[in-house]
């Protein structure tokens, strides 16, 4: 991975392993969800947008979200679903099932600085054929740790430092293990695991 790690739009190098994930698997025009985008300006599916034409859904909380997004991209250059909505281990459920979003699912991206863990841990196996996750490299590369399931987290409310956020790679190797995915490696940056379907 790093001699494939490179930013086109992603924040840390991602966008060169998936576009190689996705050459090797033979995914022309990937269908993606990603979690925790911003205004979309950095984000692990922009690039994959903007050159296949995919099928797509980006999800975050902040404000005016939607009109941020427009403001980046292009939007006649596929089909992307845009929901503003806190991602919480209640609500993930009710957002797979109601947006048949995870039928056939190429792509997904997780990343929302808080409750990561007990989110993906409601997901169910086999949910995509490749999977980005963040995880807090603060948290170090042995042990398997989490911060709580705590309604409405937020980092910045959660600890002075604002380093206690997501989990480690480790909780997020076993768990993923648990949904029958295979951990291939991380960015240079040490801060995104990178998984495929068994």
């Amino acid at each position: 991975f790093n001699d494939l790690d490179y930013k086109i739009f992603s924040q840390n190098g991602e966008d060169g392993i998936l576009d190689y994930l996705l050459f090797q698997l033979k995914i022309d025009k990937p269908k993606f969800l990603e979690i925790g985008v911003g205004d979309y300006s950095e984000a692990n599916t922009r690039f994959i947008f903007d050159r296949c034409s995919p099928k797509g859904t980006i999800i975050d909380c902040i404000e005016n979200f939607e009109i941020r997004v427009k403001k980046n991209i292009k939007l006649w250059r596929g089909e992307l679903t845009i929901i503003n909505k806190n991602i919480n281990a209640e609500n993930i459920k009710d957002i797979i099932e109601n947006q048949k979003i995870f039928s056939n699912l190429d792509l997904l991206s997780l990343d929302i600085d808080g409750i990561d863990y007990w989110v993906l841990e409601k997901l169910p196996k086999n949910f995509s054929k490749i999977v980005v996750l963040e995880f807090n490299p603060i948290f170090g590369n042995k042990l398997k740790v989490t911060v709580p399931n705590v309604k409405n987290f937020n980092r910045n409310d959660y600890h002075y430092s604002n380093l206690c956020f997501g989990m480690s790679l480790m909780a997020s190797v076993e768990l993923m293990k648990k949904k029958n995915f295979y951990f291939l490696g991380t960015n240079l940056f040490k801060n995104n695991a990178f998984f495929v379907s068994n």
